[in-house]
């Protein structure tokens, strides 16, 4: 990559859209029942679409990009983003809604696993944690802002205006984009040399086998596995206990929109401080050590929440919403590195696939394993709809909602807990030295079908 750090800007860009989609959405979401005349069902699908089908398209997208080049599947996803997201905006009613939402899902699966692997050609090796820690730095930036400025848009031009924002944020990306990705690879000219190419290998007879559409033999790897499992159980818990805690603050307790995000900021700071120093973390230790202690923080601070964020005090959650970010961040930071960064460059698209289909999975998961745990715990006394125009919900209602959600962080601590085995299994080197990283890309040239780490046995692989 010419320019590392434009394209890094870039990327983040792109990947901020997505990221303000989904923190908006769910500010927006009681002003869409109220406008929309829908339930808590369709509320649900209105999520739901955009991540089944996002989570159902990544990998593909990932390996379509490493054939086809990261460079014009992102620019594409980038825009196709942005369009989809107007048509959100102008939906006549819910069922346009949901479908637009899909197609965005779509779209989104062709940006950001590109946008992954345009990030680990920029910077390779002990580098790449670096600028994961900055991208995650951006993500956790746009997570902070992005409730807050939904709340005020919400209040002043409707959820309608929370899509449009896509729009300016889209078409900067692709400006950025353009200039920056100038000479990135495309798909014609990304084929690794043959064995042998450097020793008389002429024209085109240098050039190598293209990317499998899924090498499984990824797989193999441990470290890379446990980081899949690992990034789709943390957003399980994470994103299951954050849509039904916003739907508290709003439905239950009565904030509004500006109001529920400005509660949520603690959290989100917490995640743009740590996330940077995570990923300067990973460049330095093993990923073992702060993944096993941010899910370690994690449990502790669903259990906090459990005891004392259900209430009017917003300072009595503060401190453990800022623990929970504290650990949330270095959790994504490592998984994010274990699973890109233990791949070749040459299948970075699809490692990047991966991780991003374990992300949306675990998203899908939580809202829908969670929710049925919250309405068994809270029994009777939950309305069938809750207030969404700044009205706190009845003394039993209340109750009863509290009674679910608190189950409902419990569970979330269990689970956070019992996944400190998986990162156990993130063994990686303390340090990815740039011989190391051209040694393994070799290795990956040589033999496409081989894992890192694996001896070169030609008895083994027959």
């Amino acid at each position: 990559m010419p320019h590392p750090w434009a394209t890094l800007l870039a990327v983040s860009l792109g990947t901020v859209t997505v990221t303000l989609d989904s923190t908006a959405v769910a500010i927006a979401n009681p002003s869409i029942a109220a406008d929309l005349n829908v339930g808590l069902s369709a509320l649900e699908w209105v999520t739901n679409s955009y991540l089944l089908v996002l989570a159902l398209t990544l990998i593909p997208a990932g390996a379509v990009a490493d054939r086809c080049g990261h460079k014009w599947v992102f620019m594409a996803g980038v825009l196709g983003f942005s369009l989809s997201s107007l048509a959100i905006g102008l939906s006549p009613g819910a069922g346009w809604l949901i479908a637009f939402r899909a197609a965005q899902g779509a779209c989104g699966a062709l940006l950001q696993p590109s946008a992954l692997g345009l990030l680990r050609a920029a910077f390779p090796g002990r580098r790449l944690g670096t600028a994961l820690g900055v991208w995650g730095m951006a993500l956790s930036a746009s997570t902070a802002a992005g409730p807050v400025v939904a709340g005020f848009l919400v209040e002043a031009g409707g959820w309608r205006s929370v899509f449009f924002l896509n729009l300016p944020v889209g078409a900067a990306a692709c400006a950025i984009g353009l200039v920056a990705l100038r000479g990135a690879p495309t798909g014609a000219d990304r084929s690794p040399a043959r064995p042998g190419a450097r020793h008389g290998g002429r024209g085109l007879a240098g050039r190598g086998p293209r990317p499998a559409l899924f090498p499984v033999a990824l797989f193999r790897s441990a470290a890379l596995s446990a980081g899949v499992a690992l990034t789709l159980l943390t957003s399980l818990v994470m994103t299951g206990t954050l849509f039904y805690f916003t739907l508290y603050l709003q439905g239950v307790r009565g904030l509004s929109a500006t109001q529920t995000g400005v509660r949520l900021l603690p959290l989100t700071l917490a995640m743009i401080v740590m996330s940077p120093l995570a990923g300067r973390a990973v460049t330095r230790v093993s990923h073992r050590v702060p993944a096993v202690a941010g899910l370690a923080v994690t449990a502790l601070a669903f259990l906090g929440l459990a005891a004392h964020g259900c209430g009017a005090d917003a300072w009595a959650s503060a401190p453990w919403l800022a623990l929970l970010g504290a650990g949330l961040a270095p959790v994504l930071i490592v998984t994010t590195d274990a699973v890109v960064g233990g791949a070749p460059g040459r299948w970075a698209g699809f490692a990047s696939g991966v991780q991003q289909t374990a992300m949306q999975l675990g998203a899908v998961l939580g809202i829908l394993l969670l929710g049925p745990v919250l309405t068994a715990v809270a029994g009777d006394g939950l309305p069938d709809a809750l207030p969404v125009r700044a009205t706190a919900a009845s003394s039993t209602a209340r109750a009863s909602f509290e009674h679910g959600l608190r189950a409902v962080l419990v569970i979330a601590a269990a689970m956070t807990a019992t996944a400190g085995a998986l990162g156990c299994a993130l063994h990686t080197p303390k340090a990815k030295t740039r011989k190391a990283q051209r040694d393994t890309t070799a290795e990956y040239a040589a033999h496409p079908g081989r894992p890192s780490g694996e001896p070169h046995s030609e008895s083994r692989e027959s």
